[in-house]
């Protein structure tokens, strides 16, 4: 094992998940385009609860004022959104 291992492995994911993309995807139905889309989005929307619930842990919470870990994510998702924006994402 080397540092970086799970990078390198997540770089060759995305690009071998781009070239099948753009490979099979124009062959697809559009209906069957707008499913996959859909089903990746729900599964995108779970990973980011998962990811997200730490923030209601007790350990957390007690470092920070009250109602903190909600403006985490509002701040965090407005500057997402302003990066996206700035950059036409």
């Amino acid at each position: 094992m080397f540092i970086g291992l799970g990078t390198t492995i997540n770089v060759v994911a995305i690009v071998l998940g781009s070239a099948i993309g753009v490979l099979v995807g124009s062959r697809l139905r559009k209906d069957s385009q707008k499913s996959i889309t859909d089903v990746l989005g729900l599964i995108t929307i779970l990973g980011a609860v998962g990811a997200l619930a730490p923030l209601w842990s007790k350990e957390f919470t007690s470092e920070l004022p009250k109602g903190s870990p909600l403006l985490v994510i509002l701040l965090t998702m407005l500057l997402g959104g302003f990066i996206g924006t700035a950059l036409h994402l």
